[in-house]
């Protein structure tokens, strides 16, 4: 396919285990209804940490060798990010979202705007806003940018008034960048139209701060114009999704 392909000891230095009370904090967060306005920054900190190696919070990264060579065949190509199917393989289960070593990027390397026109012009790309979000969303915390690979990733969070998300991630990626991921047998993926383009429906993402603190997501992917666009939500219907999709702007 040509490009940089990143290995997976590549991938597993994006993760570190969280101290404690942040991963605490995180959880609390996702899994509790907000009744005071919330505070972004530790989620925010997570996303773009996360975007590095994928959209943010992903939990299935590693694929072993043997198990990149038996799925080969079996795949999805989605801008720079391929899927590769890793269903009735006996492969580990889900590692951590936190798992080994290095330090990630945190929000403070990120630059800030307060709108989607601020976004475009640090990010250098037409960033996207939704005008047509499920009923109770709203924008938290503006719009996070920064580096990544070769391009930028733009992330924009969205919440409702019981602390249910919904998470816009843009990436402009640059020459030379591919990502690789699996599914596994948790996880559904469907193929889709988005806006025109080929995309991918995938329910079952596990997202959490701990093996034992895992939940079920849905992610909307799909490319266009030479970005990938990934939408998620721990709530959210696919009809949902598809209709904040279709109304980026």
């Amino acid at each position: 396919m040509g490009g940089r392909t990143m290995n997976d000891d590549f991938l597993k230095n994006y993760y570190k285990p969280p101290r404690k009370q942040f991963a605490a904090d995180l959880y609390q967060r996702i899994s509790v209804p907000m009744e005071t306005q919330p505070r972004f920054l530790n989620l925010q900190r997570v996303l773009l940490a996360s975007a590095v190696v994928f959209a943010v919070l992903v939990v299935t990264l590693v694929v072993s060798p043997p198990a990149r060579a038996f799925a080969s065949q079996l795949f999805r190509q989605i801008g720079v990010f391929t899927l590769v199917d890793n269903t009735g393989e006996q492969s580990p289960a889900d590692p951590d979202l936190y798992s080994p070593t290095t330090e990630p990027p945190t929000a403070d390397m990120a630059q800030k705007a307060p709108d989607a026109a601020g976004a475009s012009e640090l990010a250098s790309f037409n960033v996207y806003s939704p005008s047509d979000l499920p009923a109770g969303y709203k924008l938290t915390g503006g719009w996070s940018l920064m580096d990544q690979g070769n391009g930028k990733v733009v992330v924009s969070e969205y919440r409702d008034a019981g602390g249910h998300y919904l998470l816009l991630n843009q990436y402009h990626y640059g020459e030379g960048d591919h990502f690789e991921q699996s599914y596994a047998d948790n996880e559904q993926v469907t193929d889709v139209m988005v806006r025109g383009q080929a995309g991918v429906w995938i329910e079952g993402r596990l997202v959490g701060d701990s093996p034992d603190a895992l939940v079920p997501t849905v992610w909307l992917m799909w490319e266009e114009d030479g970005v990938n666009y990934t939408l998620f939500s721990d709530a959210l219907s696919q009809e949902a999704m598809m209709r904040t999709a279709e109304s980026l702007e």
